[in-house]
């Protein structure tokens, strides 16, 4: 049987049933403090927690600004903008509890557990029988001395049983009283296992805050202390490494020289002192965490070691009950005893009204024996009740005292719940600005980074330095086949026209098709120069384009590797070689005429900068031999003549060959010469480069000074930054402006909306607005804030505190005060 269970409670529970009955909700609520339970009735379950809270106010004389709702498993603060059946109110497995939110406060003293002291019922014992009966008053008349006695013996007997009723009223009165007590000892203890376990849900969110950047410390931590400690093997390390002689200047012969060594030692040294600040302020941060887990820990472990008050009460109330049936026995046996001489009594009366005196004599007697046999039987009756009664009350006092305590209890453990959710919430600050000062200690320690991979990233500049060039050369080589190609389509498509005309186009009528006579035109290939200022470097381990230079190799080159490697010319071969050959010296030769009519037909000017580097050699070679082209065209056009005649001669093939190899070596002459004019050209450009390096040097120097001047203007701009109002987008840490949007004054919740310019719908949590508000009394004309969380949420019919358009997204944004940020 539940001990709990009162008729007080029972009537409560039949006027839920009534409310049920007429459509109304009725919502429970445990008050912590006293451990009532208050019946609250809604009209639906659409009412907002705000009502609840006014009416509250109303039955347990606790201010709404004043009061915490609690409402779960799993238990979190109510929100008074939601709905009650936004949080499954009311339902068996929910349950709401209220806390005073002055009780919490370190400042305000304990009060007094008057308002829920149990006292004993103390009853006063009568000392005279009620009216005797009228038999008895018909026998106090006669003169026979046994009939007045058991009028006597009836006063008695009737003064016991008033003596043990009272005694029994007293009794029921403590037990509903002890009840009642009983059931706000579960009351108190489950709202306090109520505030424990919110408790541990901020523990939880703390740690799985914390987790990610002691993560994050630890690898940042172990990089900052591996670059610090090798910071001098760096720079051994730079001075070992040697510049390529293209880049190498008498200042600088090492990649140690090129970087400022002292200032680099001065940025370690402050990187340093502040790797050691930050450490420092970590792990005294890392003690704050694990001895705020440890605290509600232990809170949990002793809430669970001292939740016996319910227990034993409920033993104390099982024990009163016993107690309580012993005592009805009592009282029961005296009123049978009572009836019993009451019935005797009025038989006696009825004898003695007779004739015949010496019987009722005789039964007087008889029955005045009975009486006292039963008077000597229940003596011991009301002084054993009374010593029940005794025990009774002292069992109520247990329950008092374990009352007494357990409001102590609540109020200490309250208070302690409240320190740690302090001390949560000002961790969860401190953590914020430990991440900002993380960060920033990256961006100090990328310098330091620098010189770790200076050495790695200049091996990969050397060779992405002759990949560029490689790929260079072969783009210019690409340009110029692909010219050559197009000439000679170009020239095939001509000779195909003039075949035309020479054949069908002289038979047709003039003018019978325009166009008829018209030639393709030249195609020219133009591209802006690259790469130009990129230093000669060569890495014979880069093959990057060996493929395409294998595919780019000339017949001609084949045929010159053929020739050297060939040891007999009268192999079966050597006629399809003759007659690649062939066909290269006709390309050739077209190609020379091609370039004699581009000279005469082509326009002067600057134009000629804009071709690739082998095309502009190849003009520069043609403009110093451009007086011997013609005769070598004529040449050879003469000899190509004869080599056709004589291709399927195996006795001349020999002379055909030296007659060949003739215009390869004046090729090969004009090859030489172009060298040594492109070398006489390289010195000059070499000696400017030499130049501009010098200069580049001079500007780098001042571009590193203005860097440092730059570095530490972001620097104080950034910290100017960090207390600048937030006003077109919101971001956790930054500092945004709140104004109220109720009427002042008003005693109703306030809200306050986030100063925006674009960005609407962000509202200042409940938690911030109390935090910020004067003892929960005088709300603030305006809040400035560091954002801590942002919540988004979208407008429902069961969600929508703001009286936003359904399906508006909004945004619920929890700040920390700046003094604690």
């Amino acid at each position: 049987m539940d001990v709990g269970r009162t008729m007080s409670q029972q009537q409560h529970e039949d006027e839920e049933e009534e409310q049920k009955a007429r459509g109304v909700i009725v919502v429970r609520v445990g008050d912590a403090s006293t451990g009532v339970v208050q019946t609250i009735a809604l009209v639906s379950a659409n009412v907002v927690v705000e009502e609840l809270r006014e009416e509250l106010a109303r039955v347990s004389g606790v201010p709404v600004a004043d009061q915490i709702l609690l409402g779960g498993p799993p238990f979190a603060r109510l929100d008074p903008r939601r709905p009650v059946e936004y949080y499954g109110l009311p339902t068996e497995d929910k349950e709401v509890f209220l806390y005073d939110r002055r009780l919490l406060s370190q400042e305000a003293a304990t009060p007094p557990p008057t308002a829920v002291e149990l006292a004993p019922v103390v009853v006063k014992l009568p000392s005279q029988p009620v009216a005797s009966s009228e038999g008895s008053r018909m026998l106090s008349e006669s003169s026979h001395p046994m009939m007045r006695a058991l009028v006597e013996y009836e006063g008695y007997f009737q003064l016991q049983v008033s003596q043990s009723e009272a005694l029994e009223s007293g009794t029921r009165a403590n037990i509903s009283a002890s009840e009642r007590g009983t059931h706000e000892l579960q009351v108190q203890e489950r709202a306090i296992a109520a505030a424990v376990a919110n408790l541990d849900l901020f523990k939880t969110s703390m740690m799985k805050h914390f987790a990610p950047f002691w993560s994050d410390f630890q690898a940042t931590n172990e990089k900052h202390d591996r670059l610090l400690s090798q910071f001098d093997s760096y720079l051994d390390t730079l001075a070992t490494v040697e510049l390529h002689p293209a880049l190498a200047t008498d200042e600088r012969k090492t990649l140690y020289d090129c970087i400022p060594v002292e200032k680099e030692r001065e940025w370690a040294a402050q990187c340093e002192q502040s790797h050691a600040h930050v450490h420092a302020q970590v792990m005294k941060l890392q003690q704050v965490h694990d001895d705020i887990c440890q605290e509600v820990t232990d809170m949990m472990t002793s809430h669970a070691e001292a939740s016996r008050e319910y227990v034993e009460a409920s033993a104390e109330l099982e024990q009163m009950k016993c107690l309580g049936s012993k005592q009805l026995n009592i009282t029961s046996t005296l009123r049978d005893n009572l009836h019993y001489v009451l019935s005797s009594i009025e038989e006696t009366s009825t004898i003695a009204n007779g004739s015949n005196p010496m019987q009722a004599s005789t039964n007087a007697l008889d029955v005045c024996r009975r009486i006292d046999e039963l008077y000597q039987g229940q003596q011991n009756m009301v002084p054993d009740a009374q010593k029940l009664v005794e025990d009774i009350v002292a069992h109520v006092k247990n329950i008092a005292m374990k009352k007494a305590a357990l409001f102590a209890r609540v109020h200490s453990t309250l208070r302690q719940i409240s320190i740690s959710q302090s001390k949560i919430r000002d961790f969860e600050n401190s953590l914020a600005v430990f991440r900002e000062a993380l960060a920033a200690q990256k961006k100090h320690f990328y310098e330091l980074e620098h010189l770790d991979k200076l050495p790695e990233s200049y091996a990969a500049c050397l060779k992405e330095i002759s990949r560029r060039l490689t790929y260079g050369r072969m783009f210019s080589d690409r340009i110029q086949s692909m010219a050559e190609e197009l000439a000679q389509l170009r020239e095939d498509e001509v000779q195909h026209r003039e075949e035309f005309l020479r054949s069908y186009g002289q038979h047709l009528p003039r003018d019978f098709v325009t166009g008829l006579a018209e030639k393709p035109s030249h195609c020219e290939f133009r591209m802006r120069p690259f790469d130009q200022n990129l230093p000669l470097i060569e890495d014979e381990d880069d093959k990057d384009f060996d493929s395409f230079e294998e595919k780019s190799r000339s017949p001609s080159d084949e045929f010159a590797d053929s020739e050297e490697n060939s040891s007999s010319p009268k192999s079966a071969h050597d006629v399809d070689l003759l007659q690649t050959r062939c066909k290269e010296l006709e390309a050739r030769s077209e190609s020379i005429s091609r370039s004699d009519m581009s000279k005469t037909s082509a326009p002067g000017g600057d134009s000629s900068c804009e071709f690739p580097l082998v095309l502009a050699l190849a003009a520069t070679a043609g403009a110093m031999t451009s007086s011997s082209e013609a005769d070598r065209s004529n040449i050879l056009d003469r000899e190509l003549a004869t080599v056709k005649q004589n291709i399927g001669s195996d006795v001349d093939k020999d002379a055909t060959i030296a007659k060949l190899e003739l215009p390869v070596e004046s090729l090969t002459n004009e090859d030489e010469n172009v060298g040594a004019f492109v070398s006489v050209d390289f010195e000059t450009v070499e000696t400017r480069v030499k130049e501009l390096l010098a200069s580049a040097e001079s500007e780098l120097s001042e571009l590193q000074r203005r860097r440092t001047e730059m570095s530490m203007m972001e620097s104080e701009q950034d910290m100017n930054d960090s207390f600048k109002i937030s006003f077109r987008s919101f971001s956790v840490n930054d500092l945004a402006l709140f104004l109220p949007t109720s009427a002042p004054g008003s005693d109703a919740q306030r809200v306050y909306l986030a100063f925006h310019l674009g960005c609407p719908h962000r509202f200042l949590s409940e938690e911030s607005i109390s935090s910020f508000s004067n003892d929960g009394q005088r709300y603030p004309d305006y809040v400035v804030g560091r954002i801590v969380l942002i919540d988004e949420q979208t407008a429902t019919e069961g969600n929508n505190p703001y009286a936003l358009h359904l399906g508006t997204t909004f945004y619920v944004l929890t700040v920390a005060s700046l003094h604690e940020s």
